[in-house]
């Protein structure tokens, strides 16, 4: 079976001009959708030196492993300075609980949320565009409550949300419009879980900033190696974790039982998400992969200078 997440451009736009009434907030719908122009994320110098680093934590429970990770990346306030508002991006796309294992498990996401508001943020806002509608996606999963319990605020995305933005690097994707979080907000935080995946064979950081695209999204899996590559030229969180508390090794992005799930309680970050995915993907026992652990997207990626992919190359910090 394949999951596309596919929605056609009129459907959505009338589910979330709904979502927009039914949780009091304006759609903001300007024509279709706004003009971005030449906007782009990038990281801040200051966190250059770490585009290598690769921090992980393992066996010490999803909350510790979570806290680890930031700790050894210099902690929570080398990313977020006192007043700062920060946009935290999980994956929430699937209705599904947290023991199936489709979502980011919820105590990761709480953990950074806690820790950005520690350092000093004055908002954190915790979103996702979800495969299924997000009023079930977000309590399924458990992130809103958790999200909520930390500190964030949880939103809902709108269509006036998404901002037409050109990417004058691309090779298969020029232009695309993105969650204007990405670019607004003063810390860009991506928060991806581990899995298999029908299409892009594994899902986590940079798949996971599918969820900050609108459009029609079944376009992204046509060429969807190189699309995803082409959007981490212009999209670029200032910090990558990777929830590997339990692994999805089969039966991506949603898994059919618990036999597809294995438990590895490890929590992966990175200022880049290229380094991170190709990190992950040649460290954590997922099955059927290419010799070597890289394919499609981190390869074509790395290709583009986007990333370190070469293990040898990167410096590992373990907690």
């Amino acid at each position: 079976m394949t999951y596309h997440c596919k929605m056609n451009r009129r459907k959505f736009l009338r589910t979330l001009v709904a979502l927009g009434t039914a949780y009091g907030a304006s759609p903001l719908i300007r024509g279709t959708w706004a003009q971005a122009g030449e906007r782009a994320r990038v990281r801040p110098g200051s966190l250059a030196e770490l585009e290598a680093v690769v921090a992980t934590s393992q066996g010490k429970g999803p909350v510790a492993n979570t806290n680890a990770v930031i700790d050894v990346l210099g902690g929570m306030a080398r990313f977020v300075s006192r007043g700062n508002f920060v946009a935290v991006k999980p994956n929430i796309a699937w209705n599904r609980s947290p023991a199936q294992g489709a979502n980011t498990n919820p105590e990761v996401v709480a953990t950074v949320v806690r820790a950005c508001l520690q350092a000093g943020a004055r908002q954190v806002v915790v979103f996702d565009r979800p495969c299924e509608d997000s009023r079930r996606t977000y309590r399924r999963s458990g992130i809103a409550e958790a999200a909520e319990a930390a500190g964030a605020r949880v939103e809902h995305v709108r269509a006036g949300d998404f901002l037409e933005t050109r990417i004058p690097k691309g090779k298969s994707l020029t232009s695309w419009p993105f969650h204007r979080y990405a670019f607004e907000a003063d810390v860009f935080v991506n928060i991806a879980a581990a899995k298999d995946h029908n299409e892009a064979i594994l899902t986590m950081a940079m798949k996971n900033l599918m969820g900050i695209m609108g459009g029609e999204r079944g376009d992204i899996h046509r060429d969807i190696h190189q699309k995803l590559a082409d959007a981490s030229t212009v999209i670029q969180p200032d910090l990558n974790i990777i929830d590997a508390t339990r692994i999805m090794v089969a039966h991506g992005p949603q898994g059919t039982s618990p036999d597809d799930l294995r438990s590895v309680d490890t929590v992966i970050a990175s200022v880049n998400q290229v380094t991170a995915d190709a990190y992950a993907a040649q460290s954590l026992p997922f099955e059927n992969l290419p010799a070597g652990g890289l394919f499609g997207y981190i390869k074509a990626a790395g290709e583009m200078g986007l990333g370190e992919t070469d293990l040898s190359r990167m410096t590992e910090r373990k907690a």
